[in-house]
């Protein structure tokens, strides 16, 4: 067993390793996103062995695999076009999201329905292997199975017997990381959106609405301000658009500045990011308009400080948000966030799918 220090410096050696490791069919220990992590080769016979037998996992108990990209999805589960922008919007991120799968890992890796849990978690490490490696890897916790989850290497270690340690070829030292809850697990096989586990993020309360005019659009956005003012009283609202163009994300923020008595013109900020505007609404005072389609980096995203432009009793709505990222965790803590995906009906027809996260 290796255990390596990661650093900024030695990050490409690292990944090298784990890349190595996991073409040998050997088990590694890394941190991810959430929890410290097991990856085998997850189409691999003999990883998943390895990988089973050191977890004492129940047969049918499914197991999620990380993948490199949304790109990826298709290749190993089945998704229609609504789960798509869903999707589109929670990865990266810590959620594992179960799918139909099309039985391309270890069969033993999927649950006895026939489903695949899925994960591209927002971690720069597993980022870079995911990106290197040219196959799917398991990303399980790194524990025994029933038990709970681990944020330090010595944390994990203290729970093995030797036997188990010998199991084990490579770990991955990041330190202690945050206490972050593990992923959240939602089952999206179906039509309907599940939650398995909850985690650091939840989504709650699906609402669909249908729209079949630009009016239609606007009086969804009226109607949903009008549902949360009263949460104005205690935090900031913040509204998180996810659709292509032309699916009616600014048309909605028209809706919003109509509700809240704006008399100037809602135009979408592509170029200077952000319109702020004063409202004479009794709860909402400010309305802050993002558009995140020309950030390109997480680096530009932070230079916006979003999380700190949003200020009490105001509207935050944010276009191309599932650009948010990592910032999604940290502006839930103080705002009501809804999360807003917007599916193209053809003409003027959409489709608004609503969600609550917690």
């Amino acid at each position: 067993m290796e255990i390596i220090k990661l650093t900024k410096k030695n990050r490409r050696e690292v990944v090298q390793k784990m890349c190595d490791a996991l073409a040998c069919d050997r088990l590694v220990v890394f941190p991810s996103d959430t929890v410290y992590g097991l990856a085998v080769n997850a189409v691999s016979k003999k990883a998943v062995d390895k990988l089973l037998a050191f977890k004492d996992r129940p047969k049918g108990k499914a197991i999620s695999i990380a993948i490199t990209s949304l790109e990826k999805l298709n290749t190993y589960a089945t998704i229609n076009d609504n789960q798509r922008q869903l999707i589109e919007t929670l990865l990266p991120g810590p959620f594992t999201l179960v799918l139909s799968s099309l039985r391309k890992v270890d069969t033993r890796l999927e649950a006895e329905d026939g489903t695949i849990g899925i994960r591209i978690p927002n971690n720069k490490l597993v980022c870079d292997v995911t990106t290197k490696f040219p196959l799917p890897f398991t990303a399980t916790s790194a524990n025994i199975s029933g038990k709970g989850p681990h944020y330090s290497v010595k944390a994990f270690l203290n729970t093995l017997s030797q036997k188990k340690r010998d199991q084990l070829s490579l770990i991955i030292d990041a330190g202690t990381l945050p206490h972050n809850k593990p992923s959240t697990v939602l089952h999206m096989a179906k039509d309907t959106l599940t939650t398995v586990r909850p985690g650091a993020l939840t989504l709650k309360r699906h609402t669909i609405f249908q729209s079949e005019s630009v009016e239609e659009t606007i009086d969804i956005a009226k109607k949903l301000v009008g549902r949360y003012q009263n949460i104005a009283k205690k935090k900031p609202l913040l509204f998180i658009l996810k659709g292509d163009l032309g699916t009616g994300k600014t048309i909605f923020a028209k809706g919003v500045g109509i509700y809240l008595g704006i008399t100037e013109t809602i135009v979408s900020p592509t170029y200077v990011v952000c319109h702020e505007y004063d409202t004479p609404h009794l709860h909402f005072k400010k309305f802050y308009h993002f558009d995140l389609y020309n950030v390109a980096t997480e680096e530009e995203l932070q230079v916006l400080s979003i999380p700190n432009t949003i200020t009490q009793k105001s509207i935050t709505l944010v276009e191309w948000g599932e650009r948010l990222g990592s910032l999604i965790p940290m502006a839930k803590k103080t705002t009501k966030t809804v999360l807003i995906t917007f599916t193209d009906g053809g003409k003027d027809k959409r489709q608004l799918d609503i969600f609550e996260v917690h």
